[in-house]
């Protein structure tokens, strides 16, 4: 289970943490605050930490690092992880997700 989460120039959040409560977590927002992406960014960690569970000796840091690259292109349809980047932004793709 997810109990936080942090962002860091990820699409339009460029700087963003949250706390999840045990239960139900709702979020409320106008359209195009990053609701969704999230949402998408969350269920794409909460996903993997099975697999990253299960076999942690496959897991090296550079395997981690291509892992998630995969798991966060395939569901934000986006050929490059720099696409997620804010558009105003000229730093590098460091991290987007602490758990």
């Amino acid at each position: 289970m997810l109990k936080s989460v942090t962002f860091e120039n990820f699409t339009i959040l460029p700087s963003a943490h949250f706390d999840f409560s045990t239960g139900i977590n709702a979020f409320v927002g106008e359209n195009g605050t990053g609701k969704t992406h999230l949402l998408k960014a969350a269920y794409c960690v909460n996903h993997a930490l099975s697999d990253l569970i299960s076999k942690p000796f496959y897991f090296t840091k550079n395997r981690t690092d291509i892992y998630f690259e995969e798991r966060l292109i395939g569901l934000f349809q986006t050929n490059n992880l720099i696409n997620l980047l804010p558009y105003h932004s000229n730093s590098h793709f460091a991290q987007i997700v602490r758990i």
